[in-house]
C-alpha cells in the first residue's frame, strides 16, 4: 500500500486492498474457489504469519495437499448431457421472457437447467443447426450454432451458384447430412445468395411440389411442404421432423434446377487428357462437363455411350492407340476401356523409370 501511495498509483489501491483482505481470510479463498492448492502464495503467507505467532502450520486434508498438488477431495461438477436437452414443457412460454426473483419455479416454466442457473433466467431464441443428444427421457434434438467458419465456407461456395448450381446443391446436401439445419437455418443459408437467386430457388421448389400435389402423388398443399413463413415445426416430434427432411430435399432439388442449363456440346470436345492425368481423373472431368453443359445424365445409358466415344477419341495419344485396337464388345464397355487405359498409364511410368535407370 505504501509503495502504491509513494508511486501515486491511486487507481490500484483498491486492488491491493482486496488482495490483502483475501490474504487474511483463507475461508473466503476457499469459498471463491481460489484455494485449490495449499502451496498457493496466499496460503504460504498465512503460514508464515502463523509460525511467527507460534500457532503452527495449516492442517493438510490429504496427501496431494501436502506436496502442493490439486486436492484429491476437490470435486468439480460434471458436465451433464441433460443440460443440453429440453425438459418437458408445462404450458406455453414465450421466447425471450425474463423471469425475475429467485423464488420462481424455473422447471415449471420450461427453462433448461442451463438457463435456470443464469441470473436473468432468459430463454433466448437460438438459430442453429440440430444435433441429437441423449437426455433423461431418451434421444432428443437440440440446437447447436453454426460456426463462423461454416457460414464463411457456405458464403464462399454460393458465389459461383449461377456458374455451377450442381456444386452448390452438393454442398447443401453435405451440410444437411452433417448439420441437419432447420427451417430458420435454411433461411439464413438462402440469404447468402442474391435476392433474385433466393426467390428463384423458392419458386422452383414450390413448382416441384405443385406438380406432385396436382398428380396426387403428394398429399397436402404447397404451403405445407414449402412454407414461406416459419412453420414452427417441433423437431422432437417425428411427423414434424419428417416435414423438415422433405423440405430440405425440396430445397436441394431447387438449388440444382433453378438455374437453366446452357447446353454447349462443344465444351465437351475441348477436354483432352493431360500428360500426367490419370484415366480416372480424365473420365471424371468428362462426366462433370457432361453434367454441366448438357441435359444428358452421365449415369444413363445414353450418357455412358457418349462417354465411351469421348474417352476413346480424347485420351492421351499412347492410350488412344491402344484402346482403338480393342475388339467388340470390350471397345463399347466403359469399365473395360478404363482398365486398359490404366494398364497403359502404369506401363508408361515403368518405361520412364527404366530410361532413367539407363
Amino acid at each position: 500500500m505504501l509503495f502504491l501511495r509513494r508511486e501515486g498509483k491511486w487507481d490500484e489501491v483498491s486492488y491491493a486492498d482486496m488482495f490483502f483482505t483475501l490474504r487474511n481470510h483463507p475461508e473466503w479463498q476457499k469459498e471463491c474457489g481460489i484455494n485449490l492448492a495449499p502451496q498457493d502464495p496466499l496460503i504460504l503467507s498465512i503460514e508464515k504469519d502463523m509460525r511467527r505467532d507460534g500457532v503452527g502450520k495449516l492442517k493438510r486434508c490429504c496427501s496431494a495437499c501436502s506436496i502442493g498438488q490439486r486436492c484429491l477431495k476437490l470435486n468439480e461438477p460434471e458436465e451433464r448431457m441433460e443440460d443440453y436437452v429440453l425438459p418437458p414443457i408445462n404450458g406455453d412460454v414465450g421466447a425471450g421472457i425474463e423471469v425475475e426473483g429467485a423464488g420462481n419455479d424455473i422447471d415449471s416454466k420450461g427453462f433448461t437447467p442451463i438457463t435456470a442457473r443464469t441470473r436473468s433466467k432468459i430463454r433466448p431464441i437460438i438459430q442453429a443447426p440440430l444435433r441429437q443428444a441423449m437426455g433423461a427421457n431418451g434421444p432428443a434434438r437440440i440446437k447447436v450454432p453454426f460456426t463462423t467458419n461454416e457460414l464463411d465456407a457456405w458464403k464462399e461456395a454460393v458465389k459461383g451458384y449461377r456458374d455451377d448450381p450442381e456444386v452448390v446443391a452438393k454442398r447443401f446436401e453435405l451440410i444437411v447430412k452433417n448439420l441437419d439445419p432447420d427451417w430458420k437455418d435454411i433461411e439464413i443459408m438462402l440469404a447468402a445468395l442474391s435476392e433474385t437467386e433466393k426467390q428463384l430457388i423458392v419458386k422452383t421448389a414450390r413448382t416441384q411440389v405443385q406438380i406432385q400435389v396436382a398428380s396426387g402423388a403428394l398429399p397436402g398443399t404447397v404451403e405445407v411442404h414449402v412454407p414461406r413463413a416459419d412453420p414452427n415445426w417441433d423437431y422432437n416430434d417425428e411427423n414434424d421432423y419428417k416435414m423438415l427432411k422433405r423440405y430440405q430435399e425440396w430445397i436441394r432439388i431447387a438449388l440444382e434446377n433453378a438455374i437453366p442449363k446452357s447446353v454447349n456440346w462443344s465444351r465437351l470436345y475441348t477436354i483432352k487428357q493431360g500428360t500426367s492425368e490419370t484415366p480416372s481423373e480424365f473420365l471424371e472431368r468428362l462426366r462433370a462437363a457432361m453434367q454441366k453443359f448438357t441435359t444428358i445424365d452421365p449415369s444413363s445409358e445414353g450418357g455412358k455411350l457418349q462417354l465411351v466415344s469421348l474417352f476413346l477419341g480424347q485420351s492421351a495419344e499412347d492410350i488412344r492407340r491402344k484402346l482403338q485396337k480393342m475388339k467388340e464388345p470390350d471397345i463399347r464397355d466403359l469399365e473395360r476401356l478404363v482398365e486398359e487405359a490404366w494398364r497403359v498409364f502404369r506401363n508408361r511410368e515403368g518405361n520412364e523409370r527404366q530410361k532413367l535407370g539407363e
